[in-house]
């Protein structure tokens, strides 16, 4: 789990085999026996379903307090035994975001056991971990300087493609994160067909509509302007470059995980490193931050800056109705919004425009 949360924010990692989809049977009561914790996982997986990634976290989770406490039966399990596994989480190193998410899996089993009448109590509710000394900032923006170092590589300047950048993704990407604010994924994942006109506007469509596509919340799903500098750049010239039923960057592929951009966003720690931006707290995410802060600086309205980055706060549906119906009406507002978004300091006006 560790390892896969450095690989998505862009750390060079070497990648291990896929995981094994289903937790190890360490004791002789046989694959899945009901009375035992892996029983109850396995019946957990069974109704709820979870992706693939999320059981092979869920699986490490019960290796682990297998390892710690042996494959119990439910009625054995204690109080005392999910302090034990709290507790060797604890000196194997693993970050309290990570050790909170094992704790929570076999919470969240032992509470589906309690559901299904295998057990009376849960006794790992309640049990977590604090942090010890308030947590630093996870993510930081790009400042103006690594934006200039950003915007002034060979990708920029001279039009190199490197192997692993997804080909144009490498060139685009950045860009519209910086200046509309989507999240990696929804970025990766986009249609050609998600590029539509919303009365004289041209947007990007974030949505979970075909295969392969999700959205983090219900809010998430939205329709952002193309910033003019985009357009500028060439992005209606790359458009007809494209097929209109395919990807928008089809030379993305995804992971084991199923995810458009994993193995661009471990790409994208390398090359950033390698142009000198080392602080680890600065990650491709980091891209949406400085939007945000772009947003501030512009003193765009937080109703309208909410509708943007796909967050719903109090007052959108108070000024602006409900954000799904995307009016003309308001999608003029979102575009005369997103045109104050600019980054003076950073003089990109060096970029390259895009050509086929």
């Amino acid at each position: 789990m560790e390892q896969e949360q450095l690989r998505h924010q862009g750390e060079p990692i070497e990648t291990p085999e896929a995981p094994e989809i289903g937790p190890k049977r360490l004791q002789s009561g046989g694959p899945g026996d009901p009375s035992k914790l892996s029983g109850a996982f396995d019946g957990w997986r069974a109704e709820r379903k979870p992706s693939d990634k999320s059981w092979s976290e869920w699986s490490l989770a019960l290796r682990r307090f297998i390892e710690t406490n042996g494959d119990l039966t439910l009625p054995k399990i204690d109080r005392g035994h999910i302090r034990k596994f709290k507790d060797a989480l604890s000196t194997k190193g693993l970050s309290t975001g990570s050790i909170k998410k094992q704790l929570g899996a076999v919470r969240t089993v032992l509470g589906w056991a309690v559901e299904n009448g295998s057990i009376d109590n849960n006794v790992a509710a309640g049990v977590t971990v604090r942090d010890a000394k308030v947590r630093k900032e996870a993510r930081l923006p790009y400042a103006d300087a690594d934006l200039k170092v950003i915007f002034s590589s060979p990708i920029y300047t001279e039009g190199a493609r490197p192997t692993a950048g997804g080909g144009e993704a490498a060139y685009w990407l950045p860009l519209i994160a910086l200046y509309m604010g989507p999240r990696l994924e929804e970025m990766g994942q986009a249609l050609v067909s998600d590029v539509v006109t919303v009365g004289k506007v041209l947007c990007l469509s974030i949505n979970d509509e075909g295969e392969g596509k999700s959205v983090k919340t219900a809010s998430s799903r939205r329709t952002v302007p193309i910033h003019p500098e985009l357009i500028r750049l060439g992005f209606k010239d790359y458009l007809s470059t494209l097929k209109g039923t395919g990807r928008l960057f089809p030379e993305l592929q995804q992971d084991q995980f199923d995810k458009w951009t994993g193995n661009f966003s471990q790409w994208w720690g390398r090359w950033a490193r390698g142009l000198g931006i080392t602080d680890r707290r600065k990650v491709f995410h980091s891209f949406r931050h400085t939007f945000k802060a772009g947003c501030r600086r512009a003193a765009i309205q937080e109703e309208v800056h909410d509708l943007l980055t796909g967050h719903r706060g109090a007052g959108v549906g108070r000024s602006y109705g409900r954000a799904e119906e995307y009016s003309d009406e308001l999608v003029a507002t979102l575009a005369k919004a997103l045109r104050k978004v600019d980054y003076p300091g950073a003089t990109l006006r060096n970029v390259l425009l895009w050509r086929a």
